[in-house]
């Protein structure tokens, strides 16, 4: 793969994790007002929106976060499988477990603040059940080991048909451990080993203005029925059917859009930075957010809905940021984040 795929790669990511980022501020902004569904509830336009945009957001950036960790998948299997376990360990295990004790440790002393009951105990469960946003990360590790095993075993096209039936019998598997969550996203984990098989250009050429426009196009009409049938609570056996349609679709079009957009200063900039550090920006962009959201709730109160989501959305970018500009003098905490030194 030459340079130029591997910077849009970047940029990718760095779209993606920015809009896990913007996804839970307004999960932030909706569990500390009190905000209802708008599915069973009459509520204003402003908090309508926080809803159908933090629902358009989740339909996609989890998806693609699978897709995109799945495109350098076949790299793990070069190796043999004590060195993938080691290495999956020190770049997913370190991370996640060191950040889900400072989150518990943090929930725990500004627990009478809080109403979502996780503190150390639950860090304690944290190798046998997923902490926090941290979910993310502990279910990849368990992801590469079921990806290697198979292939061992069969190849990865067999993978994906046994993927895809997974996720149409998702709606009647037990809610057990991370069975559902890994059954809901084993398959976008195989459609991102095949991603550079497929579709190369989008890697090597920028994409035209025609193909973004039906690529959105495909997704607005998309989104458009799903949050319909959220709205009026018409879902039913063939929602992950539905799911996986506008998942695809929003992926494709974050894809083509930033292929689009690769010249772009910004893009180039800013989102490839936070690509190239997207597992940074990860493990420390909700303590900010929530930092923010409590200091101005405990001070000021309650204000409006838009100056909070902006003020949490300044606040994170710019600390992730001076993280990031810095991190590279203190080399040796960079483990933290899953790196290894080669």
């Amino acid at each position: 793969m030459n340079k130029v795929r591997y910077d849009i790669i970047d940029e990718i990511k760095g779209m993606t994790i920015l809009f896990v980022l913007i996804g839970h501020i307004l999960v932030g902004i909706i569990n500390n007002y009190n905000i209802d569904s708008p599915y069973t509830n009459d509520i204003t336009i402003v908090e309508n929106l926080c809803y159908v945009l933090k629902d358009i957001i989740y339909s996609f950036h989890m998806p693609l976060f699978f897709i995109i960790s799945g495109i350098f998948a076949n790299h793990s299997l070069k190796k043999d499988f004590k060195s993938m376990i080691k290495n999956k360990f020190f770049r997913l295990g370190i991370p996640y477990f060191f950040w889900s004790f400072v989150a518990a440790i943090c929930m725990q002393i500004i627990s009478k603040y809080t109403t979502n009951g996780l503190g150390i105990e639950d860090f304690i469960l944290s190798p046998i059940h997923p902490f926090f946003q941290y979910w993310f990360l502990y279910d990849l590790f368990f992801i590469f080991i079921i990806y290697y095993v198979f292939n061992y075993i069969f190849n990865k096209k067999i993978f994906f048909v046994f993927c895809m039936i997974l996720y149409l019998i998702n709606y009647y598997l037990p809610d057990y451990w991370i069975i559902k969550s890994i059954s809901t996203y084993l398959i976008f984990f195989s459609i991102g080993t095949f991603v550079l098989d497929l579709f190369k250009n989008i890697f090597i050429k920028r994409s035209s203005v025609k193909e973004l426009v039906i690529i959105g196009g495909l997704f607005f009409l998309a989104i458009i029925y799903y949050i319909n049938l959220l709205y009026t609570n018409k879902l039913d056996g063939f929602i992950y059917l539905y799911k996986f349609i506008v998942a695809i679709l929003g992926s494709g079009c974050i894809c083509v859009l930033i292929s689009y957009m690769s010249n772009n200063k910004f893009v180039s900039i800013i989102i490839k930075l936070f690509g190239k550090e997207s597992m940074l920006v990860y493990c420390i962009h909700v303590f900010f957010i929530s930092a923010t959201l409590k200091i101005i709730l405990i001070i000021w109160g309650k204000i409006d809905i838009l100056l909070m989501f902006f003020i949490c959305l300044f606040i994170s970018i710019t600390f992730c940021l001076l993280v990031i500009c810095n991190i590279n003098k203190f080399s040796r905490l960079k483990i933290i984040f899953g790196e290894i030194k080669k």
